[in-house]
């Protein structure tokens, strides 16, 4: 099971809450490294330096595998994508330079999507120029200087952004995530079909992923068992509950993986809401008994020492019961001190039985982080 996510279609996170379902999900977070200033929020902070976050660079083979692409896209369809995503043509109020290519305003470069020139191939960037798809957007970034960036149409910008992210992540083995809701995971597929139906067909796909259906099923699952929205749990306490589940987390992906299996038939549906539905009737019949069970168990466990201390009888505290061959350490102790002793001995055995008990519990069940992660977030012992 691969334990890496890639992070796209942007440098920086968008949206603080899906971080935050993220990261009690996902062991790390891939990113690319376009050497342009990613700007974090204070709230990824936390995570930077727990190591979940790294950065990842962009290889010359995935930028050559796209540009392979989309040549020969527009080659096939030179026509239909100027007519679709020529800036001039989409956007007929921007003026046209004396070289024939368009000139944008700041307020007009707000509406288009701004890629970084790390993300291209030079001929292939020279071709969308030629073409009038994009238009070079020079920014000035105060820790490194001038960053060459290029606008273009949203839609564009997108597909190829996805499909590139889905190449890399082929390459390094990493499973593409996102937290922009409008985009689906079938446009991270990079083959030239998809491309084409994407690009020119304007189709993105009808059928999640597995990964993507297993992600959904993840977060919902930890969503359900939370004691309180995310958008009000602080991230550090993020961080310690990562810190401190580690190793469940594993047990727990394993089983959600395995689970997963009994959604493929609603992987069509594209009605999110309705999506979302049919998984959680699976967590409330799958999920949930078996956290309810395991909480009924540990409760259980928590009690047991001393249901057992108030049903033992006298005869069983004496030295040789609870002494066995130590016994004649104690056998010189007055009645009531041996007694007391022979309680405590007692009291120490069954706490230290239920505990063993208690942690083999947690250690079967496949849902024990769930019930970690509404303990420890509501700060009581687990």
């Amino acid at each position: 099971m691969n334990d890496i996510a890639l992070y796209y279609p942007n440098l920086s996170f968008q949206n603080t809450t899906w971080l935050k379902a993220a990261a009690l999900y996902w062991p790390q977070i891939a990113r690319l490294d376009l050497t342009w200033m990613i700007e974090d929020s204070p709230q990824a902070t936390p995570l930077k330096d727990d190591d979940f976050l790294i950065d990842v660079s962009v290889s010359q083979d995935s930028i050559a595998d796209m540009a392979e692409s989309f040549s020969r896209l527009i080659e096939l369809h030179e026509g239909r994508f100027v007519e679709q995503y020529g800036l001039s043509r989409r956007y007929p109020d921007i003026a046209i330079n004396a070289a024939g290519q368009p000139t944008l305003s700041a307020e007009q470069e707000a509406r288009l999507t701004l890629l970084h020139v790390g993300k291209f191939e030079p001929a292939l960037l020279a071709k969308f120029i030629e073409l009038g798809i994009t238009q070079e957007a020079v920014h000035f970034n105060a820790a490194r200087g001038t960053d060459f960036v290029y606008a273009m149409d949203p839609r564009l910008a997108q597909i190829y952004s996805c499909a590139l992210a889905g190449r890399i992540a082929h390459e390094k083995h990493l499973i593409p995530v996102t937290d922009d809701p409008e985009i689906h995971s079938a446009l991270t597929d990079f083959n030239l079909l998809s491309l084409d139906r994407s690009l020119v067909g304007g189709e993105s796909g009808s059928v999640r992923t597995d990964e993507e259906m297993t992600g959904l099923l993840a977060t919902l699952s930890i969503d359900a068992v939370l004691p309180e929205t995310l958008v009000d749990i602080p991230m550090r306490k993020i961080v310690e509950v990562r810190q401190e589940l580690g190793g469940e987390l594993y047990s727990y992906r394993t089983y959600i993986k395995e689970l997963a299996g009994q959604l493929t038939e609603f992987a069509q549906i594209q009605d999110r809401s309705v999506l979302e539905a049919h998984i959680n009737h699976l967590i409330a019949s799958e999920v949930q008994p078996k956290v309810e069970a395991l909480e009924r168990e540990l409760k259980a466990l928590k009690i047991q020492p001393v249901r057992k201390i108030l049903s033992v009888k006298k005869e069983e505290l004496t030295a040789p019961a609870i002494f066995g061959g130590a016994a004649h350490f104690a056998a010189g102790l007055p009645a009531s001190l041996s007694f007391a002793v022979g309680l405590a001995t007692f009291a120490i055995s069954k706490v230290r039985e239920s505990t063993s008990a208690a942690r083999e519990a947690k250690e079967k069940s496949p849902v024990s982080y769930l019930l970690g992660l509404n303990r420890r977030l509501a700060n009581q012992s687990w």
